[in-house]
């Protein structure tokens, strides 16, 4: 996960990168940042940050393509 701060349209941002062989490890990731583990221990940058946008791509491996396939998705 790379985190950078950005700056747009005379505001100040933060953005996150994150790269996974598996989707669950960035869902865990994010969720651990924003819930906490245990619940209630989250990232201290939501404390003083409000979240504007959010986007998730997620490009699957040749192997998942060929699953889809095979299951008429």
């Amino acid at each position: 996960m790379c985190r950078s701060d950005i700056l747009q349209k005379g505001e100040v941002g933060t953005y996150f990168i994150a790269y996974s062989k598996n989707l669950s490890t960035v869902k865990e990731m994010l969720t651990r940042m924003s819930v906490g583990y245990p619940p209630g221990n989250s990232d201290r940058i939501l404390h003083f940050s409000t979240a504007h946008t959010g986007t998730l791509y997620f490009a699957p491996s040749l192997m998942v393509l060929q699953a889809y396939a095979e299951d008429g998705m």
